[in-house]
């Protein structure tokens, strides 16, 4: 169980900072960025979390990613920040997330952090590019210019 005293902030000791490391493969690749935050947001309604919002006119969840995927990327090792009010069982939350998660989205790691580290910072990335026609794209019937041997 997570302490507000390790957790919470100064001013509001009944927050809770966690890190999540999560891919976004298959069909989910297609979803943008923005819309990729709202996906959070519904997991962690449904986990029974509520989000932090920030202060002023316009409050916003308190949802950060240290990068943004391209439409259409895959990606195997990602990473989410938030916070969430009152405090939390890490266990529970990660029980209900990966039951609620998408067909593409897997969780990897939940971690607690403490509201006076610094946000996450991307040092590095890795790709790993596939070329050539998918089979099903590669066959005669599908080709544009089926069984022409020359333009």
């Amino acid at each position: 169980m997570i302490t507000s005293e390790q957790h919470g902030e100064s001013g509001s000791p009944d927050r809770t900072r966690l890190r999540i490391r999560f891919t976004k493969c298959g069909d989910v690749r297609w979803i943008s960025h923005r819309d990729l935050a709202r996906v959070w947001e519904r997991l962690l309604r449904r986990a029974g979390l509520q989000l932090a919002f920030s202060q002023g006119f316009h409050p916003k969840p308190r949802i950060s990613f240290p990068s943004a995927l391209a439409l259409g990327i895959e990606a195997l090792d990602e990473v989410v920040e938030l916070e969430v009010l009152g405090i939390v069982e890490l266990e529970s939350i990660d029980a209900v997330l990966r039951r609620e998660m998408p067909t593409g989205m897997e969780l990897l790691e939940l971690h607690a952090l403490s509201t006076s580290l610094g946000k996450a910072k991307v040092l590095g990335a890795s790709y790993r590019i596939a070329h050539g026609l998918p089979e099903q794209l590669a066959d005669d019937e599908t080709s544009p210019t089926p069984h022409v041997s020359s333009i």
